[in-house]
């Protein structure tokens, strides 16, 4: 009786310690064979509106993708740069696509402020413009919230 008890427990301790080096192996040959897709690479394959609701009850998890993919995004862009980085004036930097990275998070969370906080601050030095849409939304979906 023992002894099936063990064997039990030593079964699923394998089964967990193969599908940890299963999934560190996948991710280290997902940083060694990835390729450069450029800009296209961050567009979204289906628009916000459109996911919003069909994602069934995970849009909250969908928009923090979204949140991260941004965050990554401006911290490759600004890696690529190099060191010599004026971050008063980001236009460089070619980010195009973190407005509608930011816009497809709040679109699907409309409450998530994090993006808005920092659209805030980040997206002035890209796109005026941009960043003051973007806390207008955040302002209009958010009016309790200063």
């Amino acid at each position: 009786m023992k002894q099936s008890g063990f064997k039990a427990r030593f079964g699923i301790a394998v089964v967990i310690v193969v599908g940890i080096l299963s999934a560190a192996r996948l991710g280290a040959t997902m940083d060694t064979e990835r390729t450069s897709l450029g800009e296209s690479a961050t567009k979204t394959l289906f628009s916000a509106e459109k996911m919003k609701g069909a994602v069934l009850g995970l849009d909250g998890l969908i928009a923090d993708i979204y949140w991260m993919r941004s965050l990554q995004y401006i911290g490759a862009k600004i890696v690529a740069a190099g060191t010599e980085v004026n971050i008063d004036d980001l236009r460089g930097l070619e980010a195009n696509e973190l407005h509608p990275l930011l816009d497809a998070s709040t679109t699907l969370d409309p409450h998530f402020l994090a993006p808005y906080s920092y659209g805030a601050v980040v997206l002035p030095a890209i796109d005026p413009q941009k960043a003051v849409e973007l806390a207008e939304k955040g302002i209009r979906n958010n009016p309790g919230e200063w």
